[in-house]
């Protein structure tokens, strides 16, 4: 009996520590002194350059530009997972006014089992609470329809007690629904937790905002803890005037268009905490105090740039400060005057055709509606896609296009075709095929070579071509950017293909422009597969070997201003102007979009193409023209004059003619199976 007893004994300690283990200490506190909450028990992660920072002695989190966020963990969602009755979120943050969050996500936090089977968040794009078991079409939702205030503090609380939820902005209810019967219990499990970041792909992040404190309850905050969790907020919107004008002071930024300015940079005349901003330029001939570029005031050769300096006066109710700013204003005297569009217009026409259009946006197709540069004759495959056109450091035209004929399959393309011209008219013409020119290597087992572009690399002085690739072997499983140097005549590629970037999955349509603003590349691509167009940027083109790829950033969001599918982004910027403008190719629906931006990350919807008649384009690029390349453009009658270099080991592979569907299809003999019943051609495989 004795023994038993010692027995019970024994198991009923066992089970108190068991209970004690898995026991969940409520509330969880993050004040952002560290990555951990406040009772060290839960360790977060900064991601993607969010930071620790301080902010008036209190610890921030900072999620910073480049879609930052932090990973809450598994752990924490463990312990929200066992919220089955009452509980309350309560997270005081800063959303800056320079911060677009219209788009869908914008989440403040968000805990998920994923996407697609349950998640629980708070979205500032419309100051909306929301928990599924499914996606978004089973939510449940208590929301205020409207954006979150920006420039300020805020404490945004949800409570749900009972089955009421309500959304509380400080200690005013926003909003409530008496339907909120879901818990974070109900949710199988929640494995990934963030603030700032969805649970969507593609949705965008909550940029540059800035947490003081995030917290969860067990139960309903009453309404004293409700005033308390409210103080943090007002505290930091009203600061002591000796701290609000140094923070002013500190946070006071321009844009990075200062370094190359156009037309001028729009200047605050109030900071973020009070403080009142005038300002003062040291040679309003080249620039007036507005900020406003005087264009005839600068006398300086065409592409070159003049110093100005701006003089920020900061004043509050005690004392003031200045802030100097370092400004470059470009001359306002551009050679340009129109824009060039090469595009090829269906899969039915895979030639190359020009538009021109004197504002970047409205197109008019030359040459009578004809192809300027017909496949025919120049290619392996017959057809020409995805052209891109480069005006090079000496003057001379660069085109590449992908050697392809979508009605072969889009496996069809083992290669491209490299062009240059003096006039935009008359092309020098080589063809490199891969399985002819890297015989022997994982290169001739190519499926196809996607959307070659071509960029000059001032580190080498080398023109630097770059494509997409996936192989039949293995090697490179899915489409990874490659980039190869062009030899002096632009008739061949220099030595193997080097990987140059992927985003772990399939990735195409890569579009590398330089910003001089930031003096960064950015290289916008699409997601093939799941869809969008996303960039990364990086502060040179390539890295020594061992260390390909490793320049680049993290991806930012998808970009794109639609939920059209999209693809073939292409980048330039307006002439004598400050914006630059993305385009891209909404394939699945017959247009093109344009959207506009200050510094390449943040974009707004400008307009979609009118397509008709012959200007249906398709993946294409544009470029500035001058006067004197529109007249003649506009005034075209004529097929181009193609020439092809004798000599080029890039189209030296054997060529024999065959006849498909009555049309003359020039091909190597190497690569491709003809399988013929008499007369007619029943089938192409392309191996």
């Amino acid at each position: 009996m004795k023994t038993i007893r010692h027995l019970l004994t024994f198991v009923t300690i066992i089970c108190t520590l068991a209970t004690t283990a898995t026991a969940q200490t409520f509330p969880i506190v993050f004040d952002f002194s560290s990555t951990s909450d406040t009772s060290g028990t839960y360790t977060a992660a900064l991601q993607n350059g969010a930071s620790l920072e301080t902010f008036a002695s209190q610890g921030v989190l900072d999620l910073g530009q480049n879609d930052g966020y932090l990973d809450l963990g598994a752990e924490f969602g463990a312990a929200v997972h066992t919220l089955s009755g009452d509980f309350t979120i309560s997270v005081t943050l800063f959303i800056p006014s320079e911060t677009n969050i219209s788009a869908n996500g914008n989440f403040v936090w968000c805990l998920s089992k994923s996407s697609n089977s349950g998640y629980l968040f708070l979205s500032a794009k419309d100051t909306r609470y929301a928990i599924t078991l499914t996606n978004w079409g089973g939510e449940a939702s208590v929301g205020a329809s409207r954006q979150m205030a920006k420039g300020e503090w805020l404490t945004v609380t949800y409570v749900r007690e009972g089955t009421t939820g309500t959304l509380y902005i400080g200690t005013e209810a926003v909003a409530s629904n008496t339907a909120m019967q879901l818990s974070p219990a109900n949710i199988d499990a929640l494995g990934s937790n963030y603030l700032g970041r969805s649970c969507y792909s593609g949705d965008a992040y909550l940029r540059g905002a800035r947490y003081a404190d995030f917290r969860v309850y067990d139960r309903a905050v009453t309404p004293d803890e409700l005033t308390s969790l409210s103080s943090l907020a007002y505290n930091l919107n009203n600061l002591p005037a000796d701290v609000a004008l140094a923070m002013d002071a500190d946070a006071l930024v321009l844009p990075s268009s200062i370094n190359n300015l156009y037309e001028g940079v729009s200047l605050p005349s109030q900071a973020t905490y009070g403080s009142s901003i005038t300002w003062q330029s040291s040679d309003t001939s080249l620039l007036t105090d507005d900020g406003l570029v005087v264009a005839e005031g600068v006398e300086a050769a065409p592409d070159t740039r003049t110093h100005v300096t701006l003089t920020a006066t900061l004043t509050n109710e005690t004392s003031s400060t200045t802030k100097t700013f370092d400004v470059w204003v470009h001359k306002k005297d551009s050679p340009y005057s129109h824009y060039l569009f090469t595009f090829f217009p269906s899969n039915f026409d895979e030639n190359i055709y020009y538009a021109v259009s004197d504002n970047g946006y409205d197109y008019t197709t030359v040459n009578k509606a004809r192809p300027v540069v017909k496949a025919q004759g120049i290619t392996v495959m017959n057809g020409l896609r995805d052209p891109h056109i480069l005006r090079g450091e000496d003057g001379l035209f660069y085109m590449v296009a992908t050697d392809m004929c979508s009605a072969l399959g889009w496996s069809s393309n083992r290669g491209m075709v490299l062009m240059r011209s003096s006039d935009l008219i008359h092309w020098q013409t080589a063809m490199v095929h891969f399985p002819t020119r890297y015989k022997g290597t994982y290169l001739a087992n190519v499926t196809r070579v996607w959307a070659p572009e071509t960029i000059y690399d001032h580190e080498t002085g080398k023109y630097m071509i770059y494509f997409s690739i996936l192989t039949s072997d293995g090697v490179v499983k899915y489409d990874k950017v490659f980039y190869a140097y062009a030899n002096e005549d632009f008739t061949d590629l220099e030595g193997e293909p080097i990987y140059l970037y992927d985003r772990g999955s399939a990735t195409i349509d890569m579009n590398i422009v330089f910003n001089e603003n930031d003096s960064l590349y950015h290289g916008f691509y699409k997601n093939e597969g799941t869809g969008g167009i996303c960039k990364v940027t990086a502060s040179r083109l390539t890295m020594p070997a061992g260390q390909e790829g490793k320049q680049w950033s993290l991806p930012s969001g998808t970009l794109q201003q639609t939920s059209e599918s999209v693809e073939g982004a292409g980048v330039f910027r307006r002439i004598n102007s400050d914006e630059w403008i993305l385009m891209y190719d909404c394939y699945m629906n017959g247009h093109y979009q344009f959207c506009s931006s200050p510094d390449l990350s943040n974009f707004t919807f400008c307009q979609n193409t009118v397509t008709q008649g012959a200007f249906t384009p398709r993946h294409g690029t544009v470029i500035p023209i001058t006067e004197d390349e529109y007249q003649c453009l506009i005034n075209l009658d004529t097929a181009s004059s193609i020439s092809s270099p004798a000599t080029s080991s890039a189209s030296s592979a054997h060529s024999v003619f065959f006849t498909l569907s009555g049309q003359r299809i020039s091909r190597p003999t190497r690569g491709i199976t003809i399988q013929r019943s008499g007369n007619t051609t029943q089938k192409v495989i392309v191996q």
